[in-house]
């Protein structure tokens, strides 16, 4: 033990000499520390300071004295009306203003920042909005101009009025991926002709959580843009036009009187009601709900209406043009009117008065069923035509060399005969009709029809055919 102890006192003697050395010497002292102030990088505040409001290129209504930057946060405070009613363009990188009122009627305002902007009340009467910032308008926003929202989410959190106090329809442009978002809780009513229109190939859309609704004015309302609603619209008067497609997880309730109407894109519906119209005018319909549909009227002139519904029609059924197809029935309670050259691949459930509107109007029924109720009247003949296609060499596909057998059922689905009828089927190029290939009926004791009974209208591209006639119901 004694070489440990010896140890620890030559070690603490040793610290404490070392000690009184430095008492001796003194001690040195160390230059002091400069400390700097950092560099300030945060965006500079600019506020508002006119309590009467005014014009937002006026220098002096701002605390810097100058209209704000694309720098510049912008703080409005107090519960006033500015005006941007010049040809400026202007740049900012935030707005908070949850008091005041901005009316755009010229220029422009751009909102930099991505983070969101709120502002109480905004009136666009012309002008734009542009930027990558979320302009969110929490009491009232009014729309009476032509107004251009340029790459800019607009995101409505109260009651939205588009109006044409001075006789043009309000509308607005959405260029470069814009948005119009309708929160839960909002109202985006449409009081007027309005037009809301993407402006290029950009996604831009309109999504709604809340209400939309076409009111006050029988003109129409086009959403030319991809609307989405997961909540309610209410077509309350007029015509509520959808015309670059979109989807439906929300309801669609059709006043009496007024019309919804599908014009160009896919749009897909999963829950429509009420006692108005549907038109389906261009593009597609798809009503897959899973469950009816009831409608006071239904048109279609164009484009496709499709789906697993069975959409029933209290009133009118116009079909013109363009075609019915999908799982689901179309049941024409009222009087039915058909057109020329339709397709059916749906079941239409005839069950009142059907017109024809035209003597020799044609349905070519691909698939699904054209039936008549017990008590349904037909005022003149109307056909139907399907075909199917049958190789006689067994092959699937067809090979080279193959013989196409094509048999085409044309059915009279009027209550009168069908006079002078002509049949008319364009073959495809790849193919060659064989000579005194054509039977009518098609039997096997059928008579063939040779080129002098088609009267030399058989030609390389169509196969006609002429029949005297054929009795309602055959």
């Amino acid at each position: 033990m004694l070489p440990s102890i010896w140890n620890w006192l030559v070690s603490k003697g040793g610290r404490k000499s070392q000690r009184a050395k430095k008492k001796r010497l003194g001690t040195k002292r160390r230059a002091p520390l400069l400390v700097e102030p950092l560099e300030d990088r945060t965006l500079p505040t600019v506020t508002w300071i006119n309590p009467a409001g005014g014009d937002w290129d006026t220098g002096t209504n701002w605390s810097t004295g100058v209209r704000p930057a694309a720098t510049d946060d912008v703080v409005i405070s107090q519960a006033v009306t500015i005006t941007h009613a010049s040809a400026i363009a202007d740049s900012i990188n935030s707005l908070t203003a949850n008091l005041a009122t901005l009316n755009l009627s010229a220029g422009s305002l751009a909102i930099m920042s991505a983070i969101a902007s709120p502002i109480k009340n905004l009136t666009l009467a012309g002008g734009a909005l542009s930027g990558a910032g979320d302009l969110q308008v929490t009491g009232g926003l009014s729309v009476t101009g032509f107004v251009t929202l340029n790459q800019i989410t607009l995101e409505n959190q109260g009651v939205a009025t588009l109006t044409s106090p001075g006789g043009s329809s309000p509308t607005i442009f959405l260029p470069s991926g814009a948005r119009i978002v309708n929160d839960v809780g909002a109202v985006w009513d449409m009081q007027t002709d309005t037009f809301v229109e993407a402006a290029d190939a950009s996604a831009t859309s309109f999504s709604n959580a809340g209400t939309v609704q076409k009111t006050a004015n029988t003109g129409t309302a086009h959403l030319l843009v991809p609307f989405t609603n997961t909540n309610t619209v209410l077509v309350e008067a007029g015509t509520l036009s959808l015309a670059d497609g979109g989807s439906s997880t929300g309801s669609f309730n059709i006043a009496a009187g007024t019309t919804l109407s599908i014009d160009a894109g896919t749009f897909a519906f999963t829950g429509v009601s009420g006692v108005g119209g549907i038109a389906v005018n261009g593009g597609t319909a798809d009503f897959s709900t899973l469950s009816p549909i009831t409608v006071g009227s239904l048109t279609v002139t164009g484009g496709t209406l499709t789906g697993s519904d069975t959409i029933d029609v209290t009133g009118a059924t116009t079909w013109t043009g363009g075609a019915m197809t999908g799982l689901g029935t179309t049941s024409a309670d009222g009087t039915l009117t058909l057109g020329d050259n339709l397709y059916l691949a749906r079941t239409l459930a005839c069950n009142g008065p059907t017109l024809w509107a035209l003597s020799s109007a044609e349905l070519f029924q691909a698939s699904g069923a054209f039936t008549f109720a017990t008590g349904a009247t037909s005022t003149t003949p109307g056909l139907s035509a399907s075909m199917t296609v049958t190789d006689l060499n067994g092959n699937d596909p067809a090979q080279a060399g193959d013989t196409l057998q094509y048999t085409v059922t044309i059915t009279n689905n009027g209550t009168t005969t069908a006079q002078n009828l002509v049949f008319t089927d364009t073959l495809d190029p790849n193919t060659t009709l064989i000579p005194d290939s054509v039977t009518y009926p098609a039997t096997a004791a059928a008579t063939v029809v040779t080129a002098a009974d088609l009267a030399n209208i058989v030609t390389a591209a169509t196969a006609r055919w002429h029949d005297a006639g054929i009795s309602a119901g055959q």
